[in-house]
């Protein structure tokens, strides 16, 4: 009995083993492998640039003093059109960035950031229309969109002075810092 036991489970040992041998063999039938070498991937230019009034003159890296020295007293306010482009090769978006380093002005000094064309006449208006409006205390941000290659961007920064500055004030001067930041757009 022991003999007959043993021959069974010999022989169902055997038909498992040639069972999986051929599917393995049935399944290299229908397995297959291609491949490419040597092929280049360049990776795209990366670059935004910060222009002038005039949409052509870059003034990145503070080559121009864009607000020209205005001296702004109580209730009153600038405006500066400049353009965010997109010199690089690939889509990105950008944000509009305006900040103050001076620490005694920064606290009397409103920044709007109004992204596109405006119309815009009073302070009130250029408020509405603005994506960031804040004190300066802080640097005031506006999300600008998307840049394709080449394309630019016009964006408005205005500076207002509170009416309630005190006499402290006067005579001082705010360094204004206007920066884009650019990114991915995945």
């Amino acid at each position: 009995m022991k003999a007959r036991n043993s021959k069974t489970l010999i022989s169902i040992i055997s038909i498992v083993l040639c069972t999986v041998i051929l599917a393995g063999t049935t399944f290299a039938w229908f397995v297959d492998v291609a491949s490419n070498k040597n092929n280049e991937v360049k990776i795209a230019n990366f670059a935004v640039d910060l222009l002038a009034e005039d949409g052509t003159t870059s003034i990145k890296g503070g080559s121009a003093d864009i607000f020209d020295g205005v001296k702004l007293e109580p209730g009153a306010f600038i405006t500066k059109k400049l353009y965010a482009k997109n010199i690089g090769e690939i889509d990105l978006k950008h944000q509009i960035e305006v900040k103050s380093e001076n620490v005694d002005a920064k606290n009397y000094l409103q920044a709007a950031i109004i992204v596109g064309d405006t119309t815009a006449a009073t302070w009130d208006e250029i408020k509405a229309a603005a994506k960031g409006n804040a004190l300066l205390t802080d640097p005031v941000t506006a999300e600008a969109g998307v840049l394709t290659p080449e394309a630019s961007q016009s964006f408005t920064v205005a500076l207002y002075m509170v009416e309630d500055a005190p006499a402290t004030v006067a005579g001082t001067s705010a360094k204004i810092t206007v920066k884009v930041n650019a990114g991915q757009t995945n």
